[in-house]
């Protein structure tokens, strides 16, 4: 059964949820409700994490 569950392909653009998420997600970005950061900043981050 696992097996069967992992070789499924999904269509993500026909899940309703999932279509739902990004667009609350999208709306906000959009309004500036949510705070994005750059891949670098983003990389940074995970450097200083690492060393401790």
């Amino acid at each position: 059964m696992v097996e069967e569950e992992i070789n499924e392909q999904i269509n993500l653009w026909e899940d309703k949820d999932f279509l739902k998420e990004i667009d609350m997600r999208l709306d906000e970005y959009e309004s500036g409700k949510v705070k994005t950061s750059t891949w670098e900043v983003v990389k940074q981050k995970a450097k200083l994490a690492v060393k401790g």
